[in-house]
């Protein structure tokens, strides 16, 4: 598909793939544009970016299982990114805001490191995404250490932890009721509106089912090509894009 990435991990990463591209359709990307990725994850996403812009810098905590040709790599946190003030056009995280303990601080270096007129986009899960993911932790999980091998049973248990009723939390919160709370699309634009930004747009993205190892293998419950989430108005995560105040 793109020449940065293998085909193995285009295939385990195909959804947050379809998500950047809807993302990229949206924004004004010039082969001048200056833009930073927070939190590359895999990889995947910074090399479509790359296929549009020449300056485009990827960061992320660790980059051990990073392999990207022609696009500058930075291990750094969030919350502390090493680059001047103003600098950047576009700030692109992408499941990320979630899985930090200190989200404003994170923020406040996203909003330190953009241009005035620049913009920035977070993809963030939605409450739509945390039901599905506690749907198929019973009807995955738990049926797994019943019925399926010991290797499988014994990767659930290791994730159930001693409750087998209880989901695990995905993120950084306290429990489940406050993370379906902190989903909440009007919770994720409070959050960014009270650390400087105005969000001027909320794109919906793709419906899907959180699946763990089976989504690494390219399982899904609900494939992104079916565009399921025209039919139902869900979406399992979402686009805000957000400018200085």
């Amino acid at each position: 598909m793109f020449e940065q990435v293998s085909e193995d991990i285009s295939r385990q990463h195909r959804i947050r793939i379809e998500e950047a591209k809807l993302i990229i359709n949206d924004l004004q990307i010039s082969d001048n544009s200056k833009i930073l990725e927070v939190g590359c994850g895999s990889g995947v996403q910074a090399a479509l970016f790359a296929e549009k812009t020449s300056f485009i810098i990827s960061s992320d905590i660790n980059l051990a299982n990073v392999k990207l040709k022609n696009v500058p790599l930075i291990k750094c946190s969030c919350e502390y990114l090493p680059f001047k003030g103003n600098t950047f056009d576009i700030v692109y995280s992408s499941c990320v805001l979630e899985h930090l303990k200190n989200r404003g601080l994170a923020l406040r270096e996203m909003k330190r490191v953009l241009k005035a007129n620049g913009i920035m986009v977070c993809v963030v899960p939605t409450l739509a995404w945390k039901v599905l993911q506690m749907l198929t932790y019973y009807l995955v999980g738990l049926l797994s250490i019943i019925f399926v091998r010991n290797v499988e049973r014994n990767y659930y248990k290791s994730h159930l932890g001693k409750s087998f009723i209880i989901p695990p939390v995905h993120g950084e919160f306290s429990g489940n009721k406050e993370e379906c709370m902190a989903y909440m699309t009007k919770s994720w634009v409070n959050l960014l509106e009270s650390h400087g930004f105005q969000v001027f747009k909320i794109k919906k993205l793709l419906l899907y089912a959180p699946l763990g190892r089976l989504r690494k293998k390219g399982i899904t419950i609900i494939p992104p090509a079916l565009k399921i989430e025209k039919i139902t108005r869900l979406s399992s995560s979402i686009a805000l894009f957000a400018r200085l105040c």
